[in-house]
């Protein structure tokens, strides 16, 4: 009866130490990992964009070559001129930045945007400014700045026509182009 209880007491040992071997959490590394391979990086950059796609709904996302690329159409508005978005922006940034730090092998690039209204360097300047507002507001939530890269692209990438209030207005904006970092 004694030989039992210790067998099972065993077992409850070898049990409970087996479980937390194979807790992997959300990501797993497969067997053969190795970052630098193409195969895990589409792995990687799948994985990361399922997961992107689930839980923020509010985005449009798309997966574009080796990146994923996500915009905040009705979250991320901004009014003529203005660096600070409208006050909708926090709660998908936040989320955002969450789902980031548990896929911690992506680095992020913040592209600002704007409208034709302003000169050419006005326009640079303003949305370098923009893409460097969200990065601050970013590195404010937990993601380390060494991650994130910002680019002002002016207003020489529309997704839509100038020619209308409307078309300024959704061409006023940031992007996000989530990256496989390779180590390298």
């Amino acid at each position: 009866m004694k030989m039992n209880y210790c067998y099972i007491a065993l077992m409850g040992i070898v049990m409970f130490f087996l479980s937390g071997c194979y807790s992997y959490g959300p990501i797993h590394k497969p067997y053969g990992y190795n970052k630098r391979t193409s195969e895990y990086k589409t792995y990687y950059i799948n994985k990361t964009f399922n997961e992107v796609k689930t839980n923020l709904p509010e985005a449009s996302i798309e997966i574009v070559k080796d990146s994923i690329k996500i915009l905040f159409p009705d979250h991320i508005i901004y009014q003529l001129q203005e660096i600070e978005p409208s006050m909708r922006y926090k709660e998908p940034l936040d989320k955002l930045s969450s789902l980031l730090n548990i896929y911690n092998e992506t680095n992020l690039l913040i592209t600002g945007h704007c409208d034709n209204t302003g000169t050419v360097q006005f326009n640079k300047k303003l949305s370098t400014n923009r893409a460097a507002f969200i990065k601050k507001y970013l590195v404010q939530t937990g993601m380390s700045s060494t991650r994130i890269e910002t680019w002002g692209l002016g207003s020489s990438a529309p997704i839509e026509s100038n020619s209308t209030p409307e078309g300024r207005k959704k061409n006023r904006r940031v992007e996000f182009v989530v990256l496989y970092d390779s180590g390298e």
